[in-house]
């Protein structure tokens, strides 16, 4: 079981029941009712033929978004949505641990309010969890949705670069399989796409308020450990990318900081001792690629200094050669 470190959720709505769902597809929110209006939308309108419930956790203590969501949209009460307020606000990690709490669906997927699902998204992934039964945690790829006034473009070399790395982590396979060799380099992305049993959620010890703001890498990390995680090759969620606290200096540093002690982690769950020679080029490569897509104001002497890690200049094309000799792709 997941330890819950509040005093509960009040339950402000509920639609169409679903007695025994499937699938359950939870949205946090908090204080963005026009996104959380999108979010609910990509998830009631899912093209699924099997029973799914859609439960939105809202951290606002004092919101009304419940009436004011009913009010805009009043289809939704014929919708199999369940609407609960918590009665503090209990923090990221906690509040993911509430929607797999209050989820009565044997499967659960966890979004933002700013995030979206594809219409197809929960039936193509059970599609292919339906065909390989080995496989308990699922996440696909996706989309970042630039809604910035001046969003970042890729050139026609990061075009190529990034089908090269696509290539490298897939060939001509569906799935890759998730591991904490893979994890050392990447995270595959936040809950977004990410499909698992509740059981399993509970096993793997849920997300812990003390690994924020990488809750979710740290996660998967346990979750792989325990269980088969792999990666689905096709992109059926979108991340929105706009002004919120992903674009904090704060933020940054504190995720470089909780990067540096999950590569450490993986190591000790099997990745190579040597790879930590390796992490003076992954945070000059991490502060330059999160500098120049987020415009952050963060530099590798900050790091640097936070992490008693030495200076180097950032070099992707070697990192990217270590990488690959590494089969870390």
């Amino acid at each position: 079981m997941i330890d819950l470190c509040d005093d509960g959720a009040e339950e402000m709505f509920v639609g169409r029941p679903v007695e025994r769902p499937f699938l359950s597809i939870v949205i946090l929110t908090f204080r963005r009712l026009e996104l959380l209006r999108e979010a609910v939308a990509s998830a009631v309108g899912q093209e699924f033929n099997r029973q799914f419930e859609v439960i939105v956790i809202d951290n606002d203590p004092d919101s009304r978004n419940d009436r004011l969501l009913i009010s805009a949209a009043p289809h939704l009460r014929n919708a199999p949505l369940r609407y609960f307020r918590n009665r503090h606000n209990v923090g990221e990690a906690d509040n993911w641990n509430r929607g797999i709490a209050e989820a009565r669906g044997e499967w659960v997927t966890i979004l933002h309010d700013d995030d979206l699902l594809d219409k197809s998204w929960a039936r193509e992934m059970f599609a292919l969890l339906d065909k390989r039964p080995d496989v308990d945690g699922l996440i696909c790829r996706r989309f970042n949705l630039d809604q910035r006034e001046a969003p970042v473009g890729e050139s026609r070399l990061k075009s190529m670069a990034r089908r090269i790395i696509s290539w490298q982590q897939f060939g001509w396979r569906d799935i890759r399989r998730i591991d904490a060799r893979k994890l050392f380099w990447e995270c595959p992305g936040n809950t977004v796409g990410f499909v698992a049993r509740k059981l399993d959620y509970e096993a793997a010890g849920g997300f812990r308020a003390d690994e924020s703001p990488n809750s979710d890498h740290a996660f998967y990390l346990r979750f792989a450990q325990r269980f088969q995680m792999y990666q689905y090759a096709k992109v059926l969620v979108s991340i929105r990318i706009a002004d919120n606290s992903l674009l904090k200096r704060e933020t940054h540093l504190a995720c470089a900081y909780q990067d540096h002690q999950i590569r450490f982690a993986c190591i000790a769950a099997g990745a190579p001792r040597w790879w930590t020679r390796l992490l003076p080029l992954l945070i000059a490569r991490q502060v330059t690629a999160m500098s120049h897509f987020y415009r952050v104001a963060v530099t590798p002497e900050d790091v640097s200094r936070m992490l008693e890690v030495r200076i180097v200049r950032d070099r992707p094309l070697l990192l990217w050669t270590i990488r690959a000799a590494c089969r870390g792709f």
